[in-house]
């Protein structure tokens, strides 16, 4: 009552301006991570405009998704999009908290950052756990590889772009050890970067270094890189 009337009850509201943002048609799941990797797009960018996804990943379906992107990112975005591997929304499992879990602690049991654990659960990342609560624990699943042999074509909305996969996608075949040289991931650094650097894929960096999507780099890591195919 008082939202619809803040006047009446005495409240002078002055409201926010509404967030600008053009929309990409997705037709197939990602992490958006993957998309981050972007030109002038973050993590927290895609989240903010989109606070309606309760994981990473997109939503999939026969539809395809639309999702917001800052104002004139559309471009970057697909192209990011054209280099991401489909991934799945993890499968849950149930865990019954005991007395003196933490989500920390929990998170540590299960070899899951404390912030995917929250983020599952939507809790925050401070939050207490009284024994026998039940929490949600994500799954790591496996993913298809998208092919980027066709190019994305514009959606039939005003101002949505309509993102097409390929019919059908092979799994990237690896290259022997020897051929490989390695590289050390430095602040800033995303798979989809250091891919475009070094000749390669997304997919092909996720199979040879045995990394599940989305996954998480950090400065530091050691990444091998496949030869260059001649």
């Amino acid at each position: 009552l008082i939202a619809k009337n803040p006047a009446h009850y005495g409240f002078e509201v002055e409201y926010e301006k509404p967030l600008n943002y053009d929309m990409v048609r997705l037709d197939r799941p990602v992490s958006l991570r993957h998309l981050a990797a972007a030109r002038d797009v973050t993590l927290e960018d895609l989240q903010k405009l989109n606070p309606e996804l309760r994981t990473e990943i997109t939503p999939g379906g026969p539809g395809g998704y639309d999702l917001k992107v800052p104002t004139g990112a559309q471009v970057a975005v697909l192209a990011a999009f054209a280099e991401s591997p489909t991934a799945r929304q993890p499968s849950l499992r149930r865990y019954v908290a005991r007395k003196g879990d933490t989500l920390a602690r929990i998170a540590r049991r299960f070899h899951l950052a404390p912030a995917a654990l929250a983020s599952a659960n939507s809790f925050p990342q401070n939050a207490s756990l009284k024994r026998g609560r039940t929490v949600l624990i994500p799954r790591a699943e496996p993913v298809r590889v998208a092919s980027s042999s066709r190019k994305p074509a514009r959606g039939k909305a005003s101002g949505v772009r309509q993102a097409k996969a390929a019919p059908s996608a092979q799994a990237p075949a690896r290259t022997t050890a020897v051929a490989a040289k390695h590289y050390k991931v430095r602040g800033g650094d995303t798979l989809y970067r250091i891919a475009v650097k070094h000749g390669t894929t997304v997919a092909q960096l996720l199979a040879f270094n045995s990394l599940a999507a989305p996954a998480l780099i950090k400065p530091g890591d050691t990444l091998k890189i496949p030869a260059r195919a001649r």
